[in-house]
Parts: structure tokens; sequence; C-alpha cells
């Protein structure tokens, strides 16, 4: 013996290994944050939804609105609950 021994995979196999697997790798970590700023908005977006159109300012003026409007509503109704008795 030699000890001169063949290479299993050529130098140029052993690159496009490589390079597939950093391919992938990339692949993947883009894959990852575009998926994670996706949900990240999808969540803002329905705490929005469910939280932040309760206190949007468009209906804080409109319950603002409505009380000025009902101001004398209570007292009219125990007017009419008193005159029924």
């Amino acid at each position: 013996m030699s000890g001169i021994t063949e290479h299993d995979l050529t130098p140029r196999a052993n690159l496009t290994i490589w390079g597939y697997f950093l391919l992938f790798a990339i692949l993947m970590y883009v894959t990852l944050v575009a998926l994670t700023i996706y949900f990240k908005a999808e969540a803002e977006h329905e705490h929005y939804v469910k939280v932040g159109s309760v206190k949007s300012q468009e209906l804080i003026d409109l319950r603002e609105q409505e009380k000025k409007e009902l101001v004398g509503i209570e007292e009219a109704m125990e007017k009419v609950v008193r005159a029924s008795n």
C-alpha cells in the first residue's frame, strides 16, 4: 500500500453540497423573518380590531355626543315610571 487514497467526493461535489446547504440556510432564515413580520402585523391588526377600535377617538367622540343627547332621558324615564304608579 502506498498510502494514497481516493477521495469519496470530488472537491467540486463537496462545494456543491455546501453551496446547497448555505442556500437552504439563507432561504430558511428569510422565510422565518418574513413569517415573523407577517404574523406580528396580523397580531397587531387583530389587537386593534378587538381592543383598539373600542378605544378609538371616533368612538370616544360618538359616546360623548350620545351622553350630551341623553342628558335628560334618565329624569324623563323616572317621571314616566312615577306617573304610571
